[in-house]
């Protein structure tokens, strides 16, 4: 699996729920990116996105130790809710959707299922996505998400900003990290002032 974050230049993240700086270029390479994928993220950042609805056209799989807690707007806004991957009794039927999904990339995200499912453990996420191809399937946070599932990925796409707003949340900083590896440095650009550049870091 992949992670993709936008970061500051010290790994910062978001304040106060908010990304630190919204670009649009940023936020165009996100959506292509994960089109038709499969991808993990927690349940605050599920109730942040407009109306708590889950990303279109895509799997959505949160991981939460309480189901219960995902929002009925977030439920009623996917094609199919699973709340809990490890069941085997929803298991098959989630099979065929998130296949339908990442075999269907040609589609416009509305022509594709839009799949919400819950699980309580890592172990369930990992058994869930040992099924599929590795690039198929991307961390999206937040931060304590990121953290708990970087160890399982092999790469991340990582635009970096150079935003002065203070952080209050992080990911984990990729150049002091043993066994990471800066493998592209993306060209420089602008947006109101704010620069940035797309990276890229791979397991070493």
């Amino acid at each position: 699996m992949k992670a993709i974050v936008n970061v500051n230049r010290h790994w910062g993240i978001g304040r106060e729920g908010d990304l630190l700086t919204v670009i649009p270029e940023d936020m165009k390479f996100f959506r292509k990116a994960t089109a038709a994928k499969i991808v993990i993220m927690g349940r605050k950042t599920l109730d942040s996105f407009p109306g708590m609805k889950p990303l279109p056209g895509r799997v959505n799989l949160v991981l939460t130790s309480d189901p219960e807690r995902i929002k009925p707007a977030s439920r009623e806004a996917s094609d199919a809710f699973f709340p809990d991957i490890a069941s085997e009794s929803s298991r098959q039927r989630l099979d065929e959707l998130t296949r339908r999904v990442l075999d269907s990339p040609q589609l416009k995200a509305s022509e594709r299922p839009t799949v919400l499912a819950s699980a309580r453990r890592i172990e369930d996420v990992l058994d869930f996505c040992s099924s599929y191809q590795e690039d198929d399937i991307y961390v999206i946070g937040g931060a304590s998400i990121y953290k708990k599932m970087l160890p399982y990925c092999t790469s991340c796409l990582v635009t970096v900003n150079d935003c002065e707003i203070l952080p209050d949340t992080w990911f984990p900083n990729l150049d002091a990290t043993d066994g990471w590896k800066h493998s592209v440095k993306g060209e420089e650009k602008e947006y109101e002032g704010i620069h940035y550049r797309f990276d890229t870091y791979v397991k070493a």
